[in-house]
């Protein structure tokens, strides 16, 4: 896993999200969810790429409170949030290019949903 993506969990979630000066994506994801294992050289390759964002990891496994507070029911999913406010989704294995336009999208808008 790269050192770009950090884990957070039900306990610092809101923390992370609130605390952040930049736009913040969360993969939701289980271990032992093939279309996460195939999603993470993406979300690596973006995380080292767009520094613009911070990137975190929730194992949905460990960490329920936060995965049924926002309807998580497939993954991986990923969340994007601005200034604390969610701002997009994306459910499914994403590419590379999706997740990108996806971090590009949250960093042209003014941080409302």
């Amino acid at each position: 896993m790269s050192d770009s993506i950090k884990s957070i969990g039900d306990a610092d979630f809101k923390t992370k999200i609130t605390g952040s000066e930049k736009a913040v994506l969360v993969n939701f994801w289980a271990n032992w969810s093939a279309p996460s294992k195939m999603m993470m050289p993406s979300l690596e390759a973006v995380a080292a790429e767009c520094r613009e964002v911070a990137v975190y990891k929730l194992d949905t496994d460990q960490n329920a409170s936060v995965s049924n507070q926002y309807g998580v029911m497939s993954l991986p999913t990923l969340l994007i949030f601005k200034k604390g406010e969610l701002v997009n989704s994306l459910v499914g294995a994403a590419t590379k290019a999706a997740i990108k336009n996806m971090v590009a999208a949250a960093n042209a808008s003014g941080g409302t949903a």
